[in-house]
């Protein structure tokens, strides 16, 4: 509370105070220029020596929203300070320390199509016609390819008209994709064993799927009516068995 001899002593000394600036003041006014100006930089530097403090902010009253769940606080840690939520730890590697499995699209790598899972119907197709039991042994599919291309799966026999490891002619093809719906080019054929020999096995499930290999490997070579014996087909078929049947025993008595 402030007293009448508090207020009166207040008005005196900003009396005097008022009197000595503008005495100050009149004296600069009335001193040499030099010397004004060596006053006034003299006060210029005082006051920049002297430090300022940036006035402390006030802290706002933080209020908890409706609904909001404040944090548990820690009694025994220091200060009180609030103990963060505790999370779930989330593992990013798999728990045999390996990379997940890259998830890759056949039709984008060209090396399984190379191996018969090509571009466009060849993966999916491939696919359908490997569902199919298969009518023939491993030594039977190699005498086949041992005869019609001698190893080279991408040879176009029969003057452009047989192609792959099988030399399969583009109405065998034909007969097949209509069959069980598949749409595989004869180019596809080319260099792609696994994608032959399913033309092969599926075609054999129309026209041989309880004959004897005989009989298949004459039809691969003539058609269906090869293996009826007394046909002109089974006759034009008789010397392309025979090299198959030497073929099989070759790489029989191999292993």
């Amino acid at each position: 509370m402030i007293t009448i001899e508090t207020y009166n002593v207040w008005k005196v000394r900003a009396a005097f105070a008022m009197a000595g600036i503008f005495g100050t003041m009149n004296a600069l006014w009335l001193a040499p220029e030099p010397l004004r100006h060596r006053i006034v930089d003299l006060v210029d530097y005082v006051l920049e020596a002297i430090p300022v403090e940036a006035p402390e902010q006030p802290q706002e009253a933080f209020s908890v929203p409706i609904g909001m769940v404040t944090p548990e606080v820690d009694a025994n840690a220091a200060g009180g300070v609030a103990a963060p939520p505790e999370t779930e730890a989330v593992d990013d590697q798999p728990s045999d320390g390996l990379l997940p499995p890259l998830d890759i699209d056949a039709n984008d790598d060209p090396f399984m199509e190379l191996q018969g899972v090509g571009t466009g119907s060849g993966g999916t197709d491939l696919a359908r016609l490997e569902a199919l039991p298969m009518l023939f042994t491993a030594d039977e599919i190699a005498a086949i390819i041992d005869v019609e291309c001698s190893g080279d799966f991408t040879l176009i026999g029969d003057n452009g008209k047989a192609y792959g490891p099988c030399q399969i002619w583009n109405d065998y093809l034909q007969d097949v994709n209509q069959r069980f719906g598949t749409g595989i080019k004869q180019s596809e054929l080319l260099g792609n064993r696994p994608l032959s020999v399913a033309v092969m096995n599926a075609y054999m499930h129309r026209y041989a799927p309880s004959n004897s290999f005989e009989d298949r490997a004459r039809i691969h070579n003539k058609g269906p009516s090869a293996a009826t014996p007394g046909s002109k087909q089974f006759s034009k078929a008789t010397v392309y068995w025979k090299k198959i049947q030497k073929a099989k025993q070759t790489i029989v008595a191999a292993k």
